[in-house]
């Protein structure tokens, strides 16, 4: 019945019968309880924008402001863009200025990214979500970038559930137990996502971290994959079988300094590979080349890896 009484708001609001009203509440057809929920739960941006322009009662009950893109970082703080051509422009009001009345400080609805690079405050991704984000849609080309944060695990679900790109640097997503969740729980909430990075120094990866990422369903499914801070319990030989098996994704893999010289002649004799096959043009053309970055591997090779990696994925690196 909701529903249907917001198709048809919709529906009434085609053209503009109400000019500069004032605040206060104006009668209408349907109950005032039916106009407040609207007011709150807009179905649709396109709706909400209408609802606004026409009467302004329904901003002083839910004011929200819509982005494309919001970001922030602790130099410049927060900054918008019109439009994916337009140039950041820095906020004209601080979000996180504190007030005894948050309520009367908008909310805000992002249409594309979201993006938080705080050093100094690891807990502003977490105090957005819960205070100021109404809405973040989801399209292919939305993202979320969250640098050095810790975010609660129910911050991020389900809300995120079906975005496509995530990038975690020097993140901890905190589990309702307190736990750090694991990358493979992490990744397996993420069940569209294409592009993904994460890292984080404090966490110990499974020694099954290999195994458990292979049992993701829609792990082949990615497109762009990076992990830092590994160590030398990643089961690096089967974890390149997989990838000569797939088509198309692009890895990146940052090892700790701390691995073995044992390991680090592994992961030596699949880079020799890779660059073997590059130069006789043989396999590597049937998948992409994972870059890996170890101590212990020589300069020459490396940027051999890079260019390798560079010409057959047309890009070197990302996020």
């Amino acid at each position: 019945m909701v529903s249907f009484m917001i198709q048809f708001m919709a529906y009434i609001f085609e053209t503009p019968i109400f000019n500069d009203v004032p605040t206060r509440f104006k009668r209408f057809s349907l109950p005032e309880p039916i106009i407040f929920y609207i007011s709150k739960n807009p179905s649709s941006m396109k709706l909400y924008q209408k609802l606004i322009q026409t009467y302004k009662y329904f901003f002083s009950k839910n004011p929200i402001l819509i982005y494309h893109c919001l970001s922030f970082d602790d130099e410049d703080g927060w900054k918008i863009c019109g439009n994916t051509d337009a140039e950041t422009t820095e906020l004209s009001f601080d979000f996180t200025k504190t007030s005894s009345k948050v309520e009367l400080f908008p909310k805000v609805w992002i249409t594309e990214c979201l993006e938080i690079i705080s050093c100094e405050n690891p807990n502003l991704a977490s105090w957005f979500l819960q205070e100021k984000l109404f809405r973040h849609e989801i399209t292919d080309k939305s993202c979320i970038n969250f640098y050095k944060q810790t975010i609660s695990f129910n911050d991020l679900f389900p809300r995120y559930s079906t975005i496509k790109t995530v990038n975690l640097p020097h993140v901890s997503i905190i589990c309702e137990d307190g736990t750090v969740a694991s990358v493979e729980k992490i990744l397996t909430n993420f069940p569209n996502v294409k592009k993904f990075y994460y890292k984080n120094d404090t966490v110990t990866h499974s020694p099954n971290l290999v195994e458990n990422l292979l049992k993701i369903p829609h792990f082949s499914n990615i497109t762009h994959f990076r992990l830092d801070s590994l160590s030398d319990t990643f089961n690096i030989e089967k974890f390149y079988e997989f990838v000569k098996k797939t088509d198309g994704m692009i890895i990146i893999l940052n090892f700790a300094q701390t691995i073995s010289e044992e390991y680090q002649n592994r992961l030596e004799a699949i880079v020799d590979e890779i660059l073997e096959s590059y130069e006789n043009n043989n396999s590597v053309n049937q998948y992409k080349p994972i870059y890996m970055n170890f101590p212990g591997l020589d300069e020459f090779k490396n940027d051999m890896l890079a260019d390798c990696v560079k010409t057959t994925t047309g890009f070197f690196s990302w996020f």
